[in-house]
């Protein structure tokens, strides 16, 4: 077999194996979202709770609990709050890449932040494509551009 048959036979090898594997990884991210997600919303019930316990020992609680939700940013202002700027704390603070539901499921019970809009999730995706700070790592997965760097 000459050397062009050789490494034509392995850039075939090699193209299968990449196709296998990223089925395999379509697979493993379809199978897993369900779990982030459940893990994601048991944080934010941890973080509400612990919150609830903190008051609780110093002070009488009042009867509306919406206080309890996990606090904004320190000394953000209404023209910081864009759904590129708040999808970046989410990001930030979750401290790995999300699925866009995730993000906007955060944006909503974390930071009282409705994207709106006809179709809420495209107008998302749109932000999300349109926000240097912000790259798609994988189908509907975003992760923070400095985080690229950091590899």
């Amino acid at each position: 077999m000459t050397d062009r048959n050789q490494l034509g036979l392995f850039n075939s090898q090699a193209k299968r194996q990449i196709e296998a594997l990223k089925q395999e990884m379509e697979t493993l991210e379809r199978d897993i979202r369900p779990k982030v997600r459940i893990i994601n919303e048991n944080k934010s019930k941890i973080e509400v709770l612990e919150k609830y316990l903190a008051i609780s020992d110093n002070q009488h609680l009042s009867k509306d609990i919406r206080y309890l939700r996990p606090s904004r940013r320190l000394g953000s202002t209404s023209s910081d709050r864009t759904v590129g700027n708040v999808a970046v704390e989410v990001l930030g603070r979750h401290g790995e890449p999300m699925h866009y539901t995730d993000v906007m499921h955060k944006m909503k019970h974390d930071e009282d932040f409705i994207v709106g809009g006809q179709d809420p999730k495209g107008n998302m995706l749109a932000h999300l494509a349109n926000d240097a700070r912000i790259i798609r790592v994988g189908k509907g997965i975003y992760a923070l551009e400095k985080w690229s760097e950091n590899k």
